[in-house]
Protein backbone atom coordinates (compact mmCIF):
# COMPACT_ATOMS: atom_id res chain seq x y z
CA UNK A 1 0.00 0.00 0.00
CA UNK A 2 2.61 2.25 0.90
CA UNK A 3 4.61 2.08 -2.83
CA UNK A 4 1.34 2.25 -4.56
CA UNK A 5 0.75 5.29 -2.04
CA UNK A 6 4.13 6.84 -3.10
CA UNK A 7 3.15 6.31 -7.01
CA UNK A 8 0.10 8.04 -7.12
CA UNK A 9 2.20 11.63 -5.49
CA UNK A 10 4.71 11.03 -8.03
CA UNK A 11 4.29 12.55 -11.92
CA UNK A 12 5.15 9.60 -13.82
CA UNK A 13 3.41 7.68 -16.82
CA UNK A 14 0.50 5.12 -16.42
CA UNK A 15 -0.87 2.62 -18.99
CA UNK A 16 -4.20 4.63 -19.62
CA UNK A 17 -6.04 0.99 -20.32
CA UNK A 18 -5.39 0.33 -16.35
CA UNK A 19 -5.98 3.64 -15.09
CA UNK A 20 -9.61 3.17 -14.01
CA UNK A 21 -11.55 5.49 -11.56
CA UNK A 22 -10.11 5.52 -7.94
CA UNK A 23 -10.71 2.45 -5.83
CA UNK A 24 -12.19 2.41 -3.12
CA UNK A 25 -10.17 -0.47 -2.16
CA UNK A 26 -6.87 -1.02 -0.60
CA UNK A 27 -4.48 -3.13 -1.73
CA UNK A 28 -4.12 -5.22 0.94
CA UNK A 29 -7.90 -5.73 0.87
CA UNK A 30 -8.15 -6.68 -2.18
CA UNK A 31 -5.44 -9.48 -1.72
CA UNK A 32 -7.51 -10.81 0.96
CA UNK A 33 -10.33 -10.50 -1.33
CA UNK A 34 -8.82 -12.52 -4.52
CA UNK A 35 -7.85 -14.96 -2.08
CA UNK A 36 -10.81 -15.30 -0.33
CA UNK A 37 -13.27 -15.70 -3.39
CA UNK A 38 -11.39 -17.23 -6.53
CA UNK A 39 -9.76 -19.46 -4.19
CA UNK A 40 -6.72 -19.32 -6.12
CA UNK A 41 -3.35 -20.78 -4.51
CA UNK A 42 -1.27 -18.55 -2.98
CA UNK A 43 1.69 -18.68 -5.18
CA UNK A 44 -0.60 -16.97 -7.93
CA UNK A 45 -1.06 -14.05 -5.93
CA UNK A 46 2.54 -13.98 -5.54
CA UNK A 47 3.32 -14.36 -9.04
CA UNK A 48 1.02 -11.60 -9.97
CA UNK A 49 2.76 -9.21 -8.21
CA UNK A 50 6.15 -10.85 -10.03
CA UNK A 51 4.14 -10.04 -13.35
CA UNK A 52 3.56 -6.83 -12.01
CA UNK A 53 7.10 -6.23 -11.18
CA UNK A 54 8.39 -7.32 -14.56
CA UNK A 55 6.35 -4.24 -16.11
CA UNK A 56 8.25 -1.96 -13.60
CA UNK A 57 11.54 -3.05 -15.09
CA UNK A 58 10.52 -3.82 -18.46
CA UNK A 59 8.85 -0.08 -18.67
CA UNK A 60 10.89 1.62 -15.82
CA UNK A 61 8.96 5.73 -16.64
CA UNK A 62 5.82 2.80 -16.08
CA UNK A 63 3.95 4.04 -12.86
CA UNK A 64 1.54 1.73 -10.38
CA UNK A 65 -0.73 4.09 -9.15
CA UNK A 66 -4.28 3.59 -6.60
CA UNK A 67 -6.23 3.78 -10.28
CA UNK A 68 -4.23 1.32 -11.75
CA UNK A 69 -3.52 -0.93 -9.38
CA UNK A 70 -6.70 -3.13 -8.83
CA UNK A 71 -7.01 -3.76 -12.18
CA UNK A 72 -3.30 -4.58 -12.93
CA UNK A 73 -3.58 -6.76 -9.78
CA UNK A 74 -6.80 -8.66 -10.76
CA UNK A 75 -5.83 -9.37 -13.89
CA UNK A 76 -1.94 -10.36 -13.36
CA UNK A 77 -3.70 -12.61 -10.79
CA UNK A 78 -6.07 -13.84 -13.10
CA UNK A 79 -3.64 -14.95 -15.82
CA UNK A 80 -1.11 -16.48 -13.16
CA UNK A 81 -4.36 -18.61 -11.72
CA UNK A 82 -5.31 -19.79 -15.50
CA UNK A 83 -1.38 -20.43 -16.09
CA UNK A 84 -0.71 -22.66 -12.77
CA UNK A 85 -4.29 -23.52 -11.05
CA UNK A 86 -6.00 -26.84 -12.47
CA UNK A 87 -9.02 -25.51 -11.48
CA UNK A 88 -10.25 -21.47 -11.79
CA UNK A 89 -12.95 -19.20 -11.88
CA UNK A 90 -13.99 -17.30 -14.87
CA UNK A 91 -13.77 -14.41 -16.06
CA UNK A 92 -16.94 -12.58 -14.81
CA UNK A 93 -16.16 -13.92 -10.82
CA UNK A 94 -12.40 -11.78 -11.27
CA UNK A 95 -14.44 -8.67 -12.77
CA UNK A 96 -16.49 -8.67 -9.91
CA UNK A 97 -13.60 -9.30 -7.10
CA UNK A 98 -11.96 -5.96 -9.10
CA UNK A 99 -15.41 -4.30 -9.50
CA UNK A 100 -14.21 -4.07 -13.49
CA UNK A 101 -17.33 -4.81 -16.30
CA UNK A 102 -16.42 -7.92 -17.89
CA UNK A 103 -15.86 -6.64 -20.94
CA UNK A 104 -13.03 -4.60 -19.98
CA UNK A 105 -11.22 -7.02 -17.80
CA UNK A 106 -11.16 -8.99 -21.25
CA UNK A 107 -9.24 -6.13 -22.69
CA UNK A 108 -7.03 -5.87 -20.28
CA UNK A 109 -6.28 -9.74 -20.10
Amino acid sequence: EYTVGLSDSEDRKTILSFAGLKSTISPSTLVSRIAKISKSSPCCLVVGLIYLERLKILYPSFNVTLRSFVRLFVTSSMIAAKFFDDFYCGIQTWADIGGIKHHELKKLE
